[in-house]
């Protein structure tokens, strides 16, 4: 547990720090598979508009590696895809995707298999879509 809210703390603390002026909530979308991340931010402005120019600093994304080892559980794997959202009087709203393609379905195979020895599920818990279950069911 201390693993989780350390990550958590740091992936907020580095959401916060990246903003630009005048943010008033921000976004951060991870996608992972084996030890590939790939992050995206947006902060909302004060003034309605959308800022992407802006990205996480490694340290941020190292937290996000580790919550992603941290939050593995035996037979159920870990998380694909997750998004933060962090308001600017420091409130973080987590959301993790188990079930859904990393990358947006963008992905190769290998990664995915890859993926499954670091992070292994049982058949049950594979989606449909994994290339290990399609390996398995031969």
């Amino acid at each position: 547990m201390e693993n989780l809210d350390k990550a958590l703390q740091t992936i907020g603390s580095g959401m916060a720090q990246a903003g630009p002026p005048g943010w008033k909530n921000a976004r951060l979308t991870i996608s992972a598979v084996a030890s590939l991340i790939r992050a995206k931010m947006a902060y909302e402005l004060d003034d309605g508009s959308l800022d992407t120019s802006t990205g996480i600093d490694g340290y941020t994304q190292l937290a996000c590696g580790d919550l992603r080892t941290s939050m593995y559980r035996e037979g159920s794997g870990t998380w694909y895809n997750a998004t933060f959202t962090l308001t600017s009087d420091g409130r973080l709203e987590t959301d993790f995707d188990y079930d859904n393609p990393p990358f947006d379905g963008d992905y190769e195979a290998e990664l995915l298999e890859d993926d499954q020895e670091r992070y292994p599920r049982s058949q049950e818990n594979l989606p449909a879509w994994h290339p290990s279950r399609v390996a398995q069911s031969r």
